[in-house]
């Protein structure tokens, strides 16, 4: 797959949840991340300020996520076996205040390139 939904459900602080990203290349590579808001979620209402902050973790180790902005996740790994590359991708949701209700979301778009 291409494309994958996580769902929070009722989001609450401390949750957390996970996914595998297998990355596979014939060539040496590079891994990178972007997150569109910054690593918070935001109600899409442009109107409402209202953020729920998380802590994006790549095999355990934390990232600071830029809104807009690429963060290497690898800088130059070799080429890979038919498996490919594994790396686990969790979201830790830190603790919040009271945020409007409704539905919150964050964009993150992980690219793969020849190095």
């Amino acid at each position: 797959a291409t494309r994958a939904t996580v769902d929070f459900g009722y989001l609450e602080a401390g949750s957390v949840r996970s996914l595998d990203l297998i990355a596979r290349s014939n060539t040496t590579y590079g891994l990178s991340i972007a997150s569109v808001n910054g690593g918070v979620l935001r109600n899409p209402d442009p109107a409402d300020s209202s953020a729920i902050p998380y802590e994006l973790r790549i095999n355990g180790t934390p990232l600071t996520l830029p809104s807009g902005l690429s963060v290497p996740i690898v800088s130059s790994r070799p080429a890979t076996t038919v498996d490919g590359d594994r790396f686990n991708l969790s979201a830790l949701i830190k603790p919040f205040d009271f945020p409007t209700e409704g539905l919150y979301s964050d964009i993150l778009t992980v690219t793969i390139a020849k190095n």
